[in-house]
């Protein structure tokens, strides 16, 4: 994966009370499309994988899609 797919822009994002504190802003990382694409790509497959090996407890509920 290029180096330039791994960065991203860290913006601060306001979300309510004094703009002049810093602890009222969230960052909000915005990377590159094509590392967002390929990620999920991979990710499928790793999911698919573990799904066919009879690797994810039938308990496992947090972070599995349709669960």
């Amino acid at each position: 994966m290029p180096e330039d797919w791994k960065k991203g822009n860290i913006t601060p994002i306001f979300k309510k009370d004094e703009k002049s504190k810093a602890g009222n802003y969230r960052p909000v990382s915005l990377t590159v499309l094509y590392g967002k694409v390929l990620e999920k790509i991979i990710k499928k497959h790793i999911d698919n994988y573990l799904k066919e090996a009879h690797q994810i407890h039938t308990t496992q509920h947090g972070f599995t899609k349709g669960r």
